[in-house]
């Protein structure tokens, strides 16, 4: 869930304005500071996306 007005429309736009998406990640109940309040899941989604390049 994103809270900020307007964002989730453009998260949904990202792949028709970013011209090499590949994907996006939300972490559940994180916020702003989402690399210290879930560094686990935020690892694990850093090491996936280098995995795929």
């Amino acid at each position: 869930m994103i809270r900020m007005p307007g964002m989730d429309k453009a998260v949904d736009n990202l792949p028709k304005t970013c011209r090499d998406f590949r994907g996006t990640t939300l972490v559940e109940g994180a916020g702003h500071w989402v690399q210290q309040e879930a560094p686990e899941e935020v690892n694990a989604a850093l090491l996936s996306f280098l995995k795929g390049l």
